[in-house]
């Protein structure tokens, strides 16, 4: 603010100045001009008079000029010093600017060399945890190779039926060769200890109408609805001779069986046929008979012998159907009441030689068990 006070000041004083100039210069032309003219004209003035005159007044704008340049040398010396101050000044801050900036350079590579310590410490305990993991690695390798050895070791003792598990009623773990053991649910309530449940409908909560690969693999709740799977099925009957027992009862209560004495189903080479049923006994009827040396079919895999169409398809099911004579249809579906109309005729679970095509079944449960205990 100072700085622009005193430049103003300096222009006011140039002007002056210059101004000053201009009347002396003028003032000096009118003399001359007028003394020649007052020559030419008259000799009888008095040129001296006038010329000390002028003389006067050019001193006096002279005087001023002087008086003027002196103020104008004490405002240069002013703005010298004005300016040799504010020089001090920053030359001041930047030397203060700089300490500032190399004490921040310091103190940052301080930081960064405490950063570094605590780095190289982080990572000699890095180190440390990688050695003590690569331990524990190999120490819990050793333990899962142990176990796998029990394992193997036990697999040849681990039951192949429900036999072992006696009178129990519950869900249990078998162990087939080929495959990796797997859990089934025994049944002691209906007909005695050792039998293992290969299919189960209850209560309609599960889907029966189903594609070949889940009838193969199995599917359903262990403890409800349920399909053990046609692979299975197949091992198991293939390892030794079974028995089969079929559990009905209706929505009177009514209760009632069947039982054939050699039951085994094929390979998937034979679309798991029905190879044997062996000799029926029971009081429900034997309406399984005819499925006998039947192929397996599935919504999505015909391999009946009905020509003009698929009777998994007509009886909304998956059973071993032979040209749709369908005397049992344990897989139909589920009604929660027991007549069937005309649409529905034959598509429930039908038992055909106890309650015909027109009724379906409120339970249905089969079940296996090996004839001998030889090998347990």
């Amino acid at each position: 603010m100072e700085d622009d006070e005193v430049q103003v000041r300096i222009l006011k004083l140039e002007e002056l100045i210059k101004q000053n100039n201009e009347q002396l210069l003028k003032l000096e032309a009118d003399t001359d001009f007028k003394i020649s003219g007052h020559i030419e004209a008259t000799e009888e003035l008095c040129c001296e008079t006038h010329v000390r005159e002028k003389e006067t007044q050019l001193a006096a704008c002279r005087a001023q000029v002087k008086t003027a340049a002196v103020e104008f040398k004490e405002i240069e010396d002013h703005f010298t010093t004005l300016l040799h101050n504010l020089t001090s000044c920053r030359i001041s801050l930047m030397a203060k600017d700089y300490k500032t900036e190399i004490q921040s350079e310091v103190d940052l590579e301080a930081k960064i060399s405490e950063l570094s310590l605590q780095l190289k410490f982080k990572d000699a305990q890095i180190l440390e945890l990688q050695a003590l993991t690569n331990e524990h690695s190999l120490k819990l390798q050793a333990a899962h190779s142990k176990l796998k050895a029990y394992e193997d070791e036990l697999e040849e003792f681990q039951p192949r039926s429900c036999l072992p598990f006696g009178s129990t009623t519950g869900i249990y773990r078998i162990k087939l060769p080929g495959l990796d053991s797997f859990y089934v649910p025994c049944d002691a309530r209906f007909a005695g200890s050792g039998w293992l449940v290969i299919q189960r409908r209850m209560d309609g909560s599960v889907n029966f109408y189903r594609n070949w690969s889940d009838y193969q693999l199995g599917f359903g709740a262990l403890n409800g609805e349920f399909f053990i799977g046609l692979e299975k099925l197949h091992r198991l009957t293939a390892l030794q001779p079974y028995e089969l027992y079929v559990h009905l009862e209706d929505f009177e209560g009514e209760i009632r069986y069947a039982h054939y004495d050699n039951f085994s189903i094929g390979s998937e080479k034979t679309f798991y046929e029905l190879s044997s049923l062996g000799r029926y006994t029971g009081n429900a009827g034997n309406s399984m008979g005819l499925n006998v040396l039947q192929k397996f079919s599935t919504l999505d895999s015909d391999n009946d012998s009905w020509l003009e169409g698929s009777c998994a398809r007509r009886y909304h099911s998956a059973w071993w159907y032979a040209a749709c004579a369908a005397f049992c249809n344990p897989n139909g579906k589920y009604y929660k009441r027991r007549q069937l109309n005309t649409s529905s005729r034959g598509k429930g679970i039908i038992w055909q030689h106890w309650h015909g095509f027109e009724e379906t079944l409120k339970f249905i449960q089969l079940m296996i068990r090996p004839i001998s205990a030889a090998n347990y």
